[in-house]
């Protein structure tokens, strides 16, 4: 009983030893962790007076220049002449010396005269409020959202001595201002520009990381950032941020942006990081000594146990039925007797698991069967998908063989509406002379006479049938011969009977496409050839001519009314260039990105299967070129395609 006593007074003084160390690491870690929330909210405060002065004299500065500028004689002249290419030349280079990305020069009557990026010409300028304070204080400086990016303006009055109009000067609010502004602050400062608004808030311009820019999105389009201006931790991702919400001035009413100034507490209270260590390594020194005190007052009541020890070694070697005799009624008396009673029970239950572990090892073999039809049926599933695949190029190919046929047929319709034409006429030319030989076989020709015959002929006009029947059969001669000169560039066009690479001419191929495709719009699409190649390139010519006949499709497509195609053939080292311009609608960097991607398309439903580019794009990889595209939207698109002059099978 005295050695249990002993043991509960060790197990008394550990408890109280750690219980006191966790108090007081608990203790310093509060106060600590109020501390450094006081000293960071009075540092974000002042980040807070710093971002405020630098947007202020920032915005000052800018309308200072503008206004210095905006009264220089030469501005005032280009203004006054009323040409809206003038003013608006006069325009940019005083946005460029003033570093601003945009500029407007908005007339009397509240429109905008001119615009450097020429969208809003002749509209009404998008801040009447702003230029509502610059007629009242002689300069506006406020932020503003222009298609959809935020700029900060500034708008002065151009004098002459009077005011004729206003200049605005707009500077993009991105990340790089952002970053200009957290570089100036002493903190692990971040800042986000967020609109709000009846249709939703949204982000602006962020220095936050994505993960936390993304976590702080949700969180202001569901409205649950506080927007006061007291410092409340927010919660983004894995981090907590102390954030401070500030309204910035805007250009209309109707606009409500907020900066939100924000410190990441990781970062912050890292230095403080070094004394919660020192606080750890003392608890676990502490710790440490208890356990040792703990393990010198166990070992002296180790040795009644010594007994029990050995004979759970025999135990543990699989000596079940050596029992430990009882001659003790105390705690070790009652420990033995509970030990012998789990020792039968440990036989039993090992005996259990045999059988248990003989049924898993079936169990296993079944389920092992199972994965091996599952990995077979994952086979014959990639096998299918494949097949799909096939088909699906397959169905790109036969859509553009369907623009092809279509030309085809208009090509073939010429020659054999000829010959459809010509072969009736030749038909009762035959039976008109038929008919006159028949007569003259039943007749007696020394009765009939030559008057007779000559009166006969006269009847079916034979001169005109004789005259106009060598040209009806040139007609059709020519027609026939037309159809089999289609017919003979079709077959070099597709070249399905040539599987090894050949020399040919590019500039045949793209003469048979167009000739194959124009007749879909040749009324309104000009076709202009400019070939400076005209040598022989070693291809596989039936998969080039389908690379030529996917881009004039897509040629074709991206030019709604009236229009120009040009195709370009010329030579660069030892790569020939073929180069398919248009000046249709464009496409922009988004689509761009995306051009050769399977599957993608631009086309409506129904209109094309998005494998046209790609199949491109894998064709001119299998003859080691390449494909590339360049297009200014609205402006059109170019489409250029490099091949080695030679090259092997």
């Amino acid at each position: 009983m005295n050695r249990s006593l002993q043991a509960r007074i060790v197990l008394f003084f550990s408890i109280l030893f750690i219980g006191g160390q966790v108090l007081t690491f608990i203790s310093v870690y509060w106060v600590s962790k109020d501390n450094v929330l006081r000293q960071l909210g009075q540092n974000l405060v002042y980040a807070e007076h710093i971002f405020n002065r630098l947007i202020t004299e920032r915005g000052k500065q800018m309308a200072s220049e503008t206004r210095i500028l905006a009264a220089d004689f030469g501005f005032l002249a280009a203004v006054n002449s009323n040409d809206r290419e003038t003013v608006r030349s006069a325009v940019e280079n005083l946005t460029l010396r003033i570093q601003g990305q945009r500029g407007f020069y908005i007339g009397l009557d509240k429109k905008v005269v001119a615009d450097t990026a020429g969208h809003f010409e002749g509209n009404p300028f998008l801040f009447l409020d702003a230029i509502h304070i610059a007629e009242k204080d002689g300069q506006a400086v406020a932020f503003g959202l222009i298609e959809g990016e935020l700029f900060e303006l500034a708008v002065v009055p151009v004098l002459a001595p009077v005011p004729i109009g206003w200049v605005a000067i707009a500077v993009a609010v991105d990340r790089n201002l952002i970053e200009h502004f957290k570089s100036l602050s002493s903190t692990a400062l971040e800042i986000s520009i967020v609109e709000r608004s009846v249709i939703g808030n949204r982000i602006l311009a962020s220095s936050l990381p994505d993960v936390q820019k993304q976590a702080l999105s949700e969180r202001i389009s569901q409205d649950k950032i506080p927007m006061t201006q007291d410092s409340k931790l927010v919660e983004l991702g894995m981090n907590v941020f102390l954030t401070k919400s500030q309204q910035l001035p805007t250009a209309r009413t109707d606009q409500l942006i907020l900066a939100f100034l924000q410190i990441d507490l990781a970062k912050a209270v890292h230095p403080y990081l070094i004394l919660l260590y020192a606080a750890l390594g003392l608890l676990g020194l502490g710790l440490v000594a208890t356990l040792l005190g703990g393990i010198l007052i166990a070992r002296r009541i180790t040795q009644p146990v010594r007994l029990l020890s050995e004979a759970t070694q025999r135990i543990s070697a699989g000596q079940f039925d050596q029992l430990i005799p009882v001659k003790q009624r105390d705690e070790l008396g009652l420990f033995a007797e509970n030990f012998n009673a789990m020792t039968s029970k440990l036989k039993n239950t090992l005996e259990e698991l045999e059988e248990f572990n003989r049924t898993l090892e079936r169990k296993v073999e079944q389920r092992t069967e199972q994965y091996k039809q599952a990995n077979e049926e994952l086979t014959q599933a990639m096998y299918r998908l494949k097949m799909a695949q096939s088909q699906l190029v397959q169905s790109e190919k036969m859509a553009s063989l369907g623009q092809l046929v279509a030309g085809v047929a208009h090509e073939l319709n010429t020659p054999i509406g000829s010959i459809n034409a010509n072969m009736p006429i030749l038909g009762e030319y035959i039976a008109q002379t038929i008919s006159v030989i028949d007569q003259l076989k039943r007749a007696d020709l020394s009765e009939l006479g030559a008057q007779s015959l000559e009166k006969m002929l006269e009847e079916i006009e034979f001169d005109f049938i004789k005259e106009d029947a060598q040209l009806l059969i040139a007609g059709v001669s020519n027609a026939a011969a037309r159809v089999r000169e289609i017919v003979l560039s079709l077959r070099n066009f597709s070249r399905l009977d040539e599987a090894e690479i050949k020399d040919v001419l590019l500039e045949e191929g793209l003469n048979n496409a167009l000739s194959f495709l124009q007749h879909g719009f040749k009324a309104r699409i000009e076709v202009i050839k400019d070939y400076r190649l005209n040598k022989p390139v070693s291809c596989y010519a039936g998969l080039i001519n389908q690379v030529f006949v996917n881009l004039i499709i897509n040629a074709e497509y991206a030019i709604k009314d009236q229009g120009i195609i040009s195709v370009i053939t010329r030579q660069e080292d030892d790569t020939a260039i073929v180069e398919i311009k248009d000046n249709g609608h464009g496409m922009s960097d988004d689509i761009l990105q995306k051009i050769f991607d399977p599957f993608f398309t631009t086309k409506a439903i129904g209109s094309g299967t998005g494998l046209g580019l790609s199949i491109a794009y894998g064709i001119m990889k299998r003859h080691k070129g390449s494909i590339s595209v360049s297009s200014v939207l609205g402006e059109g698109s170019n489409f250029t395609l490099k091949l080695p002059m030679h090259q092997k099978d």
